[in-house]
């Protein structure tokens, strides 16, 4: 799964959360970059699964969001 990654990071993120707040928070920012960046990926590679549209927004309109 392409999450594992972002699985890992956050098991550091507990650990370093309480020894270093800051590098806790710079942590858990980069696991929401990662995420969406696979986020991103999916899409692009299967924009058929892609759920989200804004209202009134056909399929074709919502590829054009990134």
């Amino acid at each position: 799964m392409k999450l594992s990654k972002a699985q890992e990071k956050l098991g550091i993120l507990a650990d370093s959360f309480d020894e270093d707040c800051d590098k806790g928070w710079k942590l858990a920012i980069n696991i929401g970059i990662e995420a969406i960046k696979q986020l991103q990926a999916i899409r692009h590679a299967h924009p058929a699964f892609w759920t989200f549209r804004l209202p009134g927004e056909t399929p074709e309109e919502s590829t054009k969001h990134d």
